[in-house]
């Protein structure tokens, strides 16, 4: 009597554990799926973006040196060249290429020049166009109505 209960217990709680075990097994490989897509998108699906800009001093005058570094997100090899055009004056100004920080650990991007004495005082509004590795821009989806470069823009006032 003992034992064909004990059997009977078994037959009826034997089927679903073995489909509990399936399933789990299948959900287990499911997920370790979705996740290592993931991961391998993440990592090699990453653009560079543009993260900070910084105008140094922020309100120059005529006759002083002024400094523009624009750092992006990724490696410095993400980025191949950043380009900046003048909004107001786009034929007149001209376009400033940046350079690599070669002392930086950061993908920072500078450019070192002297504001001329004939500039007027003002705001003036820069676009960058940044181009990436692969030689597509990298384009920032708040900068897309504008002309020159859509990657980001930068502006600051001469006293």
């Amino acid at each position: 009597m003992w034992f064909e209960l004990k059997q009977t217990i078994e037959k009826i709680f034997t089927f679903p554990v073995e489909i509990r075990t399936f399933k789990f097994n299948t959900m287990k490989k499911l997920v370790l799926f979705v996740l290592s897509s993931l991961m391998v998108s993440f990592v090699w699906g990453v653009k560079p973006a543009l993260k900070k800009v910084e105008v140094i001093p922020e309100k120059p005058t005529v006759g002083d040196e002024v400094t523009i570094i624009l750092t992006f997100s990724g490696n410095k090899e993400d980025v191949k060249s950043v380009r900046l055009y003048n909004v107001e004056f786009p034929y007149d100004a001209p376009v400033l290429e940046l350079q690599p920080d070669p002392e930086s650990d950061e993908n920072l991007w500078k450019a070192v020049g002297t504001i001329p004495y004939e500039a007027p005082p003002g705001i003036y509004n820069w676009e960058v166009k940044a181009i990436d590795k692969e030689d597509k821009e990298i384009v920032d989806k708040k900068c897309t109505d504008q002309i020159q470069g859509k990657t980001g823009k930068l502006s600051f006032e001469i006293k």
